[in-house]
């Protein structure tokens, strides 16, 4: 089939008695390219004409997710390279903590961080002239990536980048902001675009101060233990209260159906996520309205990292054992960050174990976020029925460590119990 052809059609006040038709050939949208148009003989009384028309072509190259590793160290403002600070991407969730050498990294694709679809219209001027018996179209243009029109026939790859390049690809950018977080308070925050790659440099954090959203100070006189999770490289300080060790934190690894309080950075460096139950249990969304009890391990895993779990309501009961139910609250709480009671008590506790409960509040299952400051929810592998799930609870100004139900679609906290022999 050709590609061009004439046809008779009514008189033309310019020129003769030919209607030019030029569709692209197949092979005009290689790699990138406007290849030159096919010829079309013409009559030999046909003049010479030219005909300005806008030309777009799609450039197709599919959209990919960004190889982006990101990388770098964090020190104090002495110098000295700080092991344990939390480096977490505010929109994209995912999260990392510097090694022993205060260097971090995220080896893996951002799944949030896309670069933008090479799937451009690119708009140039285009010329059609008829000189003689040939067709010809010719282009005085760039396209977006910023390559240079050169005279008829296609795009020059290796032509200069020009400004409207860089202001484009700049627009098109997703960006997200890296966050430092300290002894659970966000200490640092530097911008990010799906432009940026590799070694970032140090970042240096003010660590005598509380920092963004600062809370409560962790305990000297408890000797901690570090856990790092292998499937995102946060790291979580440990204690052991006594035939137990527990994580010294909220858990914080981003999977569906978990949120930050209020959806804030800020917030999920000090509190870690919310889970609904199914999520924090590692099971089907169907299982937040019907029952699932045969799927419940005596030790359950669920969203914990192996080797943890998620503590029953027996392991409960061996942590408010220790130094006595009716004031376990009190010792578990933290030392600061919790709001003063309706009674008037301060609702801090003496956080004489270092397990730190921090009053991280909860989701609700309309979705609302309520309670940060005065509760602390902990979800424990027991249903109720369908519909709802067991929790214990702390509770501003209240000693002890009691049991609650709740929606299964809430959104509550989970504290990893290591597992034992």
């Amino acid at each position: 089939m050709n590609d061009c052809r004439c046809e008779p059609t009514a008189p033309h006040p310019f020129h003769d008695r030919s209607r030019l038709v030029l569709p692209f050939h197949r092979g005009a949208l290689k790699r990138g390219r406007l290849l030159p148009a096919k010829v079309c003989p013409m009559k030999p009384n046909t003049g010479l004409f030219i005909i300005s028309v806008f030309i777009t072509v799609v450039l197709c190259v599919p959209s990919h997710s960004a190889e982006i590793r990101l990388s770098g160290t964090v020190t104090d403002l002495s110098g000295k390279f700080l092991s344990g600070v939390g480096i977490a991407l505010a929109k994209n969730g995912n999260a990392t903590s510097t090694n022993s050498s205060g260097a971090w990294g995220f080896s893996s694709a951002l799944a949030g961080i896309v670069v933008p679809p090479k799937q451009t219209p690119v708009s140039a001027m285009g010329h059609l002239e008829v000189n003689g018996r040939r067709l010809r179209v010719r282009h005085d243009h760039v396209d977006v990536v910023g390559r240079k029109a050169s005279g008829s026939g296609g795009f020059d790859a290796g032509g200069s980048k020009v400004a409207g390049f860089v202001s484009a690809r700049l627009a098109e950018a997703s960006v997200d902001t890296l966050l430092f977080s300290w002894n659970g308070s966000v200490c640092a925050r530097v911008g990010i675009s799906s432009l940026e790659d590799g070694e970032l440099g140090s970042q240096a954090i003010d660590t005598s101060k509380g920092g963004v959203g600062s809370t409560a100070p962790w305990k000297e006189s408890i000797t901690y233990g570090v856990f790092v999770d292998a499937r995102d490289g946060q790291r979580y300080r440990t204690t052991t209260i006594g035939t137990q060790t527990w994580m010294a934190e909220n858990l914080n690894f981003k999977v569906d159906s978990s949120w930050w309080y209020n959806e804030s950075a800020d917030s999920g460096a000090k509190y870690g996520r919310l889970y609904a139950w199914n999520a924090a249990m590692n099971l089907s969304d169907t299982c937040n309205r019907s029952t699932c009890a045969s799927l419940l391990q005596t030790r359950h895993q669920g969203i914990c990292p192996r080797g943890w779990h998620v503590p029953n309501d027996a392991e409960w009961n061996t942590l408010e054992a220790y130094r006595g139910a009716a004031t376990t609250g009190l010792y578990l709480r933290s030392t600061s960050g919790w709001s003063v009671a309706a009674s008037g008590i301060s609702g801090n506790g003496f956080d004489s174990f270092g397990f730190r409960a921090l009053p991280a509040g909860d989701r609700t299952s309309r979705g609302d976020f309520d309670n940060a400051g005065s509760y602390a929810n902990f979800w424990r592998t027991t249903e109720y029925h369908a519909y709802l799930a067991r929790s214990r609870t702390l509770r501003s100004g209240v000693d002890d460590l009691y049991r609650s139900d709740a929606s299964k679609n809430s959104g509550f906290s989970v504290r990893c119990l290591k597992d034992g022999l």
